[in-house]
């Protein structure tokens, strides 16, 4: 694997600062593990035979990730989902005076690929940093682009959970 390949996965193991929070200093103390989920991801996309994969990578344009993708081989698709959701042209005043985005719209101009394209979709972490109204519309239109049997990868934070 490639050196760009070990400092991504490096980062998923949790090698790096352990600076903790003062939030989080004050709970319990939490149990460390390492993150699999991304070896298995990537064990996946290497056990294809001869057809090339179609992989969709949700998160900004990184170099790293691409060059690393497409060095195994796979054909790599990129929207930087997050930031496209941060325009302003999507956002719909209400009848409160706040600010919404308008989905329809949205998906009218992102994400507009064909049923069962990819084998594999990186989410990372997108759904917590999304607006709200987006997040049920983008699982849907992600598992209809999703192969059967695709993978998808995706983290989640549970600081951003709601009670």
């Amino acid at each position: 694997m490639s050196s760009s390949g070990n400092n991504l996965m490096r980062w998923f193991r949790g090698a790096g600062s352990q600076a903790k929070s003062e939030e989080g200093a004050k709970s319990a103390p939490r149990t460390r593990r390492t993150c699999i989920g991304l070896g298995e991801f990537m064990r996946n996309l290497t056990s294809s035979g001869e057809q090339k994969m179609c992989v969709l990578d949700l998160g900004p344009n990184l170099a790293h990730n691409i060059a690393l993708l497409t060095e195994m081989g796979v054909r790599v698709f990129n929207e930087d989902i997050l930031s496209e959701s941060q325009d302003a042209s999507y956002s719909v005043k209400q009848e409160d005076e706040s600010l919404q985005i308008d989905a329809a719209k949205f998906f009218a101009e992102n994400l507009d690929y064909a049923a069962d394209q990819f084998d594999a979709i990186l989410f990372w972490d997108v759904a917590d940093y999304l607006p709200e109204g987006l997040v049920k519309p983008l699982v849907e239109r992600l598992q209809a682009m999703l192969k059967p049997k695709g993978h998808l990868l995706a983290f989640f934070s549970h600081q951003g959970c709601r009670k």
